[in-house]
Protein backbone atom coordinates (compact mmCIF):
# COMPACT_ATOMS: atom_id res chain seq x y z
CA UNK A 1 0.00 0.00 0.00
CA UNK A 2 1.33 3.32 -1.04
CA UNK A 3 3.38 2.40 -3.57
CA UNK A 4 3.04 3.99 -7.43
CA UNK A 5 4.61 3.01 -10.42
CA UNK A 6 7.55 5.42 -11.55
CA UNK A 7 8.26 3.34 -15.05
CA UNK A 8 7.27 0.30 -16.91
CA UNK A 9 9.40 -0.93 -19.70
CA UNK A 10 8.79 -4.02 -21.81
CA UNK A 11 11.80 -5.77 -22.58
CA UNK A 12 14.32 -5.49 -25.67
CA UNK A 13 14.53 -9.08 -26.66
CA UNK A 14 17.20 -8.63 -28.51
CA UNK A 15 19.34 -7.16 -26.30
CA UNK A 16 18.75 -10.00 -23.82
CA UNK A 17 18.61 -13.10 -26.10
CA UNK A 18 17.05 -15.74 -23.73
CA UNK A 19 15.26 -13.83 -21.76
CA UNK A 20 12.09 -15.20 -20.18
CA UNK A 21 11.31 -11.88 -18.34
CA UNK A 22 8.19 -9.69 -20.01
CA UNK A 23 8.76 -6.48 -18.42
CA UNK A 24 9.82 -4.45 -15.97
CA UNK A 25 7.63 -2.32 -13.62
CA UNK A 26 9.32 -0.07 -10.87
CA UNK A 27 7.36 1.15 -8.02
CA UNK A 28 8.30 3.74 -5.13
CA UNK A 29 6.60 4.98 -1.98
CA UNK A 30 8.96 7.88 -1.77
CA UNK A 31 11.21 5.89 0.20
CA UNK A 32 11.92 2.93 -1.25
CA UNK A 33 12.16 1.20 -4.71
CA UNK A 34 10.67 -2.32 -5.88
CA UNK A 35 11.64 -3.74 -9.31
CA UNK A 36 8.88 -5.99 -10.24
CA UNK A 37 10.16 -8.30 -13.04
CA UNK A 38 7.07 -9.89 -14.92
CA UNK A 39 7.69 -13.65 -16.24
CA UNK A 40 6.87 -14.32 -19.93
CA UNK A 41 6.07 -17.51 -18.84
CA UNK A 42 3.32 -19.27 -16.22
CA UNK A 43 6.29 -19.70 -13.55
CA UNK A 44 7.87 -17.25 -12.21
CA UNK A 45 10.95 -19.06 -12.30
CA UNK A 46 11.81 -18.73 -15.47
CA UNK A 47 13.60 -15.71 -15.01
CA UNK A 48 14.48 -16.13 -11.52
CA UNK A 49 17.43 -18.10 -12.49
CA UNK A 50 18.75 -15.89 -15.60
CA UNK A 51 19.94 -13.56 -13.07
CA UNK A 52 23.75 -12.71 -12.54
CA UNK A 53 24.06 -13.53 -8.75
CA UNK A 54 22.53 -15.48 -6.36
CA UNK A 55 21.71 -12.04 -4.60
CA UNK A 56 18.60 -11.35 -6.84
CA UNK A 57 17.10 -15.12 -7.28
CA UNK A 58 14.34 -14.45 -5.06
CA UNK A 59 10.77 -13.66 -5.57
CA UNK A 60 7.39 -13.04 -3.59
CA UNK A 61 4.17 -14.06 -5.40
CA UNK A 62 0.52 -13.85 -4.25
CA UNK A 63 1.04 -16.45 -2.14
CA UNK A 64 4.63 -17.60 -1.50
CA UNK A 65 8.00 -15.84 -0.78
CA UNK A 66 10.92 -17.71 -2.51
CA UNK A 67 14.98 -17.61 -2.02
CA UNK A 68 16.85 -19.92 -3.91
CA UNK A 69 20.42 -19.85 -1.96
CA UNK A 70 18.79 -18.57 1.54
CA UNK A 71 21.69 -19.56 3.75
CA UNK A 72 23.59 -17.47 0.89
CA UNK A 73 21.41 -14.12 1.08
CA UNK A 74 20.81 -14.20 5.05
CA UNK A 75 24.65 -14.39 5.01
CA UNK A 76 24.74 -11.28 2.60
CA UNK A 77 26.79 -13.88 0.23
CA UNK A 78 26.46 -14.36 -3.59
CA UNK A 79 27.51 -16.30 -6.17
CA UNK A 80 28.01 -15.12 -9.95
CA UNK A 81 25.40 -17.00 -12.38
CA UNK A 82 28.21 -17.21 -15.57
CA UNK A 83 25.53 -18.05 -18.15
CA UNK A 84 24.09 -14.16 -18.55
CA UNK A 85 27.91 -13.21 -18.81
CA UNK A 86 28.23 -16.12 -21.83
CA UNK A 87 25.40 -15.71 -23.28
CA UNK A 88 24.32 -11.81 -23.36
CA UNK A 89 25.00 -9.28 -25.19
CA UNK A 90 24.50 -6.68 -22.45
CA UNK A 91 27.81 -7.88 -20.60
CA UNK A 92 28.34 -4.50 -19.26
CA UNK A 93 25.04 -4.07 -18.19
CA UNK A 94 25.71 -7.81 -16.13
CA UNK A 95 28.63 -6.40 -14.54
CA UNK A 96 26.98 -3.03 -13.25
CA UNK A 97 24.56 -5.48 -12.13
CA UNK A 98 26.79 -7.21 -10.05
CA UNK A 99 28.90 -4.09 -8.78
CA UNK A 100 25.08 -2.56 -7.24
CA UNK A 101 24.54 -5.79 -5.18
CA UNK A 102 28.73 -5.79 -4.31
CA UNK A 103 28.19 -2.11 -2.86
CA UNK A 104 25.07 -3.35 -0.69
CA UNK A 105 27.18 -6.07 0.81
CA UNK A 106 27.11 -8.66 -0.86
Amino acid sequence: EGYSTITESVVDHLGYGYSHVQHILIVSNGTRKIDLEVSRTVTALSPIFQFHSTAVMNFVSTDTIFCSYPKLTLCLLSMVNAGPLYYSSHKCGIIEGIRKYTTHGF
